[in-house]
């Protein structure tokens, strides 16, 4: 029996705690036979340890998981930090480029329409009318350039779960389209004996429900997607620029190493070092571009499908380990000290419990879970991060 002590990774740190379920589920995807699981030991904090059938070193298991997640193809996000060159540009146009033109091009023109409006004296539903005729075509513009980005995202060969939009808050019929194809081709690669990792639709689950809308008739996202348009930051766009950046040095740098923090930008906002306020601070948060770890964020996004949603009604999305206390949403997560496989950590992460203002600490101890954490959503202007988390009350 082989075992590796994740060493980088603190179980009470949200993106951390992740992580480590990211690569379980990784491995799990990978190495179907060698049975992986994941337990918790105390060493100062808590640190997460593998176990599987044979022998694996670090360099083996991170390279176990590079493979699985690295995306190679022509379409992939440019790098942050790295521009185009003027010949790509011209060969290969970005269509979230082109949508983004025609969208500032909308905006414009909604602003010339509506002082238009202003200065004929017009009211009312006659203003409407006038305002909605003069942006018809520019609008039907930014409807194609928002299609076609899409159409490109779906056929660009990389990861289809990530392939949305920007964000997961689309008009309903567009989310259910998306949850449709990741079935079928769940369907279809079941039928042919896939990896694993082959079936997304559980990506799908975990962002949403097209049965649960805004007043904009758009989906109501996970309570973990932080990054939602505000300041131009999107959850879908940054898994798929974290899927074409992270290397093995990153994956084996977050998950054994004391973080440093040196990678820029591509912050998904699961840690609470995220959270960088002027009054703390003494520049500008928002013009600091270090501080992330691209390796624990590129696994912790594949521990989304063990948080899966369900709607509780046409206008409250439910979410598993989520509870909305006095002060927001809040989620509460385990810590178990006996190596548990993949099915078995969904199964405790779903315990009713853990959703509880006070988990009942006594039955969960019986089973294994030696800790019960908690952490909440904290929003700072527009902007939503996660706080430190602490021990859960209970008896």
């Amino acid at each position: 029996m082989g075992a590796s002590q994740l060493s980088g990774l603190d179980g009470s740190n949200l993106l951390a705690f992740l992580a480590a379920l990211g690569t379980l589920r990784v491995l799990d995807g990978v190495w179907p036979e060698r049975d992986v699981r994941l337990c918790w030991e105390e060493r100062g904090f808590w640190t997460p340890v593998l176990t599987f059938n044979g022998e694996a070193t670090r360099e083996e298991l991170v390279v176990a998981l590079d493979e699985a997640l690295r995306v190679s193809r022509p379409g992939a996000e440019t790098p942050k930090g790295r521009k185009r060159s003027s010949k790509e540009g011209a060969s290969n146009p970005d269509p979230d480029r082109i949508r983004r033109d025609a969208k500032a091009i909308l905006k414009k023109a909604k602003k010339e329409a509506k002082d238009e409006a202003g200065r004929l004296g017009l009211r009312g539903q006659a203003r409407k009318d006038f305002e909605e005729a003069r942006i018809a075509e520019v609008r039907e513009a930014a409807d194609r350039a928002d299609a076609a980005a899409r159409e490109a995202l779906t056929a660009s060969g990389g990861l289809p779960q990530y392939s949305l939009d920007d964000v997961i808050g689309v008009p309903g019929p567009l989310f259910r389209r998306f949850a449709l194809r990741a079935r079928f081709a769940a369907q279809d690669g079941w039928a042919k004996g896939p990896p694993r990792l082959a079936d997304w639709s559980g990506f799908v689950v975990a962002f949403g429900s097209e049965a649960v809308l805004d007043k904009d008739c758009r989906v109501q996202p996970t309570p973990l997607s932080f990054l939602n348009g505000a300041g131009g930051k999107c959850l879908l766009k940054t898994c798929r620029e974290l899927a074409a950046v992270t290397t093995a040095e990153h994956l084996s740098r977050s998950l054994f190493e004391t973080w440093s923090y040196q990678d820029e930008q591509l912050a998904l906002r699961w840690d609470p070092a995220d959270d960088r306020r002027y009054a703390l601070r003494w520049g500008d948060p928002g013009k600091d571009t270090a501080g992330t770890e691209w390796g624990a964020s590129r696994l912790a996004i594949e521990a989304l499908p063990l948080l899966p949603t369900a709607p509780a009604g046409p206008k409250e999305l439910k979410a598993l380990g989520w509870r909305r206390g006095s002060d927001g949403f809040e989620l509460t997560w385990p810590i178990w000290d006996s190596p548990l496989a993949l099915p078995t950590v969904a199964s405790l992460l779903g315990l009713a419990t853990l959703g509880r203002e006070r988990p009942d600490r006594s039955t969960l101890r019986a089973m294994g879970v030696v800790e019960i954490l908690r952490a909440r959503r904290t929003l700072v202007g527009k902007n939503v991060f996660v706080s430190v988390a602490v021990p859960a009350p209970g008896r």
